[in-house]
């Protein structure tokens, strides 16, 4: 059997003699790559400012989803939780592809945490939502939705 042997694995199995190096090493790489990977999460934020998605569920229910100042607002319009609405999150995002994006915000007062992708060449969302996260209500729930409307 071949396998892949990646150099950073035999620097580290070849060149590290003590766990102090190793620190020194990992920490090193952390002060390197840090401020890419903030960078990338700052630009990545702005992907979808500006947008409104709407998408509707099997059992009739339908949300608004308004993206702006890097802030996001959720309207349930239709169906069992119409009504419900929230504001002001901060959320983050990642284009998968040219045409999927994946979103997700905390709603700390609720202890709730979202995910959202988005497909938008198929039509289709995709959804996991951890809700009351760290109490003993907490449950999870994957669901899936209909886009209806897309805004830019």
């Amino acid at each position: 059997m071949n396998v892949r042997s990646w150099p950073i694995t035999d620097l580290l199995r070849t060149k590290m003699k003590s766990n102090k190096t190793v620190l020194n090493v990992l920490f090193s790489l952390m002060i390197i790559l840090c401020p890419f990977m903030v960078v990338g999460q700052d630009i990545e934020s702005k992907l979808l400012d500006g947008a409104t998605i709407e998408y509707t569920y099997t059992d009739g229910g339908a949300v608004i989803l308004t993206f702006y100042d890097r802030l996001l607002k959720f309207e349930w319009v239709a169906g069992p939780n119409a009504g419900a609405a929230g504001e002001d999150f901060t959320f983050r995002t990642h284009e998968i592809s040219d045409d999927t994006f994946q979103v997700n915000w905390q709603m700390s007062e609720e202890k709730n945490f979202v995910t959202l992708t988005f497909n938008l060449e198929s039509g289709m969302m995709y959804g996991s939502t951890i809700m009351g996260y760290g109490t003993d209500q907490e449950f999870l729930i994957f669901d899936e939705a209909v886009i209806t409307r897309v805004e830019f």
